[in-house]
């Protein structure tokens, strides 16, 4: 069987598998609004004092504190959506435990972005990508890291080093991330276990 044979076999024409139809809305309130620019900003001033690396998209402390805020509102907007009940990781934690009770959370200030996993995050730890504009939040889909790793090995294995596909991959990527998960890879909030968020 040729490789258009195998493609056709997939039958993948006009499937969507994730769209905003089916991003899950939550909207925080002015209480939890405060709270998540207190700890952004307190996660901020910790991260500088034990001298960790910006990690920021644009790489400066102005634009590295709005994201830092946006991740702990979207944090207590995933609890909130998992019944409030769900703790959500303190100051000096980072990745030494999941985000929100047993998953962990990435924002996105863009809904056209996919989800980027780095090299600290938990493989075996759901992951819930987010965006939206503070207090409305959208919960966009979810995925297990290290299976998507798996795969994306997997779609690379054997190709020729002058292979030009980037399939989870982007141009250009920091030191720090790993791949890059299309949204439309990520399962629907609706598959997702909030017993993880109690």
């Amino acid at each position: 069987m040729n490789t258009i044979e195998k493609l056709n076999r997939l039958n993948v024409k006009g499937r969507i598998l994730n769209n905003e139809s089916l991003w899950v809305p939550v909207t925080i309130s002015e209480e939890e609004v405060q709270l998540g620019i207190e700890l952004g900003t307190l996660q901020e001033k910790e991260s500088e004092k034990l001298g960790l690396k910006d990690r920021s998209f644009f790489g400066d402390k102005s634009d590295s504190l709005k994201r830092s805020i946006a991740a702990k509102q979207f944090e207590i907007a995933v609890s909130r959506w998992g019944g409030g009940t769900a703790k959500v990781i303190g100051i000096n934690q980072f990745h030494d435990a999941p985000d929100v009770g047993q998953i962990n959370c990435r924002f996105t200030f863009s809904s056209d972005y996919g989800l980027m996993i780095t090299n600290r995050d938990q493989g075996l730890v759901p992951m819930v990508l987010g965006t939206g504009n503070c207090p409305n939040f959208f919960l966009m889909g979810w995925c297990v890291p290290d299976y998507m790793r798996q795969m994306i090995y997997k779609v690379h294995q054997g190709r020729d080093e002058h292979c030009q596909s980037q399939f989870g991959f982007l141009h250009e990527m920091k030191d720090h991330e790993a791949f890059q998960i299309n949204m439309q890879l990520l399962l629907p909030m609706s598959y997702f276990n909030k017993d993880l968020v109690k």
